[in-house]
């Protein structure tokens, strides 16, 4: 089974021939079979805090980079959804699609990039390579050969600017020739849906551009799959699968038979970091390939907008547990730890909605409000309303008393 063109081609033929050049995608056991949708198309991958084209070019030097989401897509063109801002409140998002295109028939090929709703658009291509191997990952030969100008994400037209339109490319049948789309866009909710396309003409007078599609397209693959250290970057790899600690190519037959827990194919299945609630579980989930960080009071993926001050990486690195604090002033030295002045408890400020889903915690403080101090306040008035406090007045003159900590 080719899992680029979706076919089934005797074995008898030469692999590099039947699935289009592409032997790490070739499977030839049926246990070897992915589950869920089989990769075709183009890689598509969208990076929640990823919002100007620097950021986006970054990517290309780092193999382990996370998607917010990821999946394929069968022809060059891809629309948003919702699906990656879910409970985030982003403005702005980066997008990549990227893989590979096999022209059919040699000749002259120019290509065109839009962008609706979004604020700025590349497109970028590496020729095959010579002596370096198909598959490298070596990004210096990726060249911009068409850009949507910054601003313009509201035109209609391919041919709203120059610059939307590459020069002539020769190109040659069978080869495989390097693509990547990168698109800062606006969130839906701010400018409604974001489409993005590339097309390509085989003349200068040509106007009927048409989109790759098919056996033209296949998705991104990773030069070597045991180099990724974590299950999301593994797993986003459509000729990878993570299991038991490691990543695989999928056309390891014999990392598949001692895969205990069940080999993973798609990062959804892999463990979010949002699900871990302390910081010892958040840090030691991945070991030295961890991708998720202890920032502040929530555990959170990998971004270049982490917080570096409060970010922990490292189990060591974990401040003392809150719930082992017995009083306010321990705990609210913990920039994680909430203290409860109706419970006399220390929590952790990431879990107070879950530990306190019923509104028991009538009133708790941090390092910023400072503990209860009921013996600060010299008046009636001041000290009553401090929670927790009460005013114990003299007999003989109400406005003369002190203030104390009440039950």
């Amino acid at each position: 089974w080719c899992l680029t063109t979706g076919k089934c081609v005797p074995t008898t033929q030469n692999v590099s021939i039947a699935c289009s050049q592409n032997e790490e995608l070739f499977v030839p056991e049926v246990k070897m079979c992915p589950s869920g949708t089989h990769p075709f198309g183009l890689t598509r991958e969208v990076y929640r805090h990823y919002n100007n084209i620097d950021l986006l070019l970054s990517l290309n030097d780092l193999p382990e980079a996370i998607p917010s989401s990821q999946h394929y897509i069968s022809a060059f063109v891809s629309v948003s959804n919702h699906d990656y801002l879910e409970n985030e409140r982003t403005i702005q998002y980066g997008e990549r699609v990227h893989g590979f295109f096999e022209p059919t028939s040699s000749g002259t090929y120019f290509f065109w990039i839009w962008s609706l709703q979004g604020l700025e658009s590349w497109l970028l291509m590496r020729d095959p390579p010579g002596n370096v191997p198909k598959y490298s990952e070596d990004k210096n030969g990726l060249r911009l050969i068409a850009r949507q100008p910054q601003q313009s994400g509201r035109v209609r037209s391919f041919a709203a600017a120059p610059q939307m339109k590459s020069v002539a490319l020769n190109m040659t049948a069978g080869k495989r020739y390097c693509i990547q789309a990168i698109s800062v866009c606006y969130s839906p909710e701010r400018r409604g849906t974001h489409v993005l396309r590339v097309g390509i003409t085989r003349s200068i007078a040509d106007q009927s551009i048409r989109f790759p599609n098919g056996q033209e397209l296949s998705p991104f693959i990773a030069h070597n799959c045991s180099l990724l250290s974590n299950c999301p970057a593994c797993s986003s790899k459509s000729n990878c699968f993570w299991c038991d600690g490691k990543c695989s190519s999928r056309n390891d037959s014999a990392a598949l038979e001692v895969c205990h827990d069940g080999p993973l194919f798609d990062m959804r299945k892999c463990d979010r970091c949002a699900d871990f609630k302390h910081c010892k579980t958040c840090t030691g989930l991945g070991g030295a390939g961890q991708y998720c960080f202890w920032d502040g009071y929530r555990c959170r993926a990998a971004s270049p907008r982490a917080n570096l001050t409060l970010t922990v990486t490292k189990l060591e690195q974990c401040p003392a547990d809150c719930t082992a604090q017995t009083n306010c002033s321990s705990c609210t030295s913990n920039n994680n730890c909430g203290w409860c002045d109706s419970s006399q408890e220390c929590f952790n400020m990431g879990t107070y909605l879950t530990s306190y889903s019923r509104g028991s915690c009538v009133m708790w403080r941090n390092h910023e409000t400072g503990c209860r101090a009921c013996q600060s306040h010299a008046s009636c008035t001041s000290c009553s309303n401090e929670f927790g406090c009460g005013w114990c007045h003299s007999q003989d003159d109400g406005s003369r008393g002190a203030c104390i900590p009440i039950d």
